[in-house]
């Protein structure tokens, strides 16, 4: 009779498994926060470079409101691209969680598959050993029956 197999890590790897997987969320969630604040970045910078920026005939009020506004402008987009900076940065961190919880669970599955293959060759050496004893048994059985 063969014993079940199982991996002695085995709530280890589950562990593993919740963590990678937890890590995995947190890149998409980093990503999509990467990929929305590029698109805050490339909207701000289309208005900013939109603005007019020629000489034109008006009041010296309205030149400084209009110099004002290019200066917030400006500004929003260096905060724009600052925020993405930021979420590039936040990502590739994000990547290397999820790469280092993916080389653990790998290391564990690796692990694991080879405890099985082992197991798997006993399992089937005991099989073989059984099935000799058998055959061995019915063979003396078989010859004491012949010789008597």
């Amino acid at each position: 009779m063969t014993k079940k197999y199982r991996f002695r890590l085995d709530a280890v790897l589950r562990v593993r498994r919740i963590q990678e997987e937890l890590a995995r969320q947190d890149l998409a969630l980093a990503n999509r926060e990467q990929a929305q604040a590029r698109q805050r970045l490339e909207r701000r910078a289309a208005l900013h470079a939109g603005r007019p920026s020629g000489p034109s005939e008006e009041t010296s009020d309205a030149f400084l409101a209009r110099r004002s506004a290019a200066a917030v402008s400006a500004a929003a987009v260096s905060a724009a691209r600052a925020n993405w900076q930021m979420a590039v940065d936040a990502a590739a961190i994000r990547r290397e969680g999820w790469a280092g919880a993916k080389s653990r669970l790998r290391s564990l599955e690796r692990l694991d598959e080879r405890h099985r293959e082992l197991h798997d060759l006993d399992a089937a050496r005991d099989e073989q050993r059984e099935l000799d004893d058998l055959s061995s048994g019915r063979a003396a059985v078989q010859d004491e029956e012949g010789a008597g």
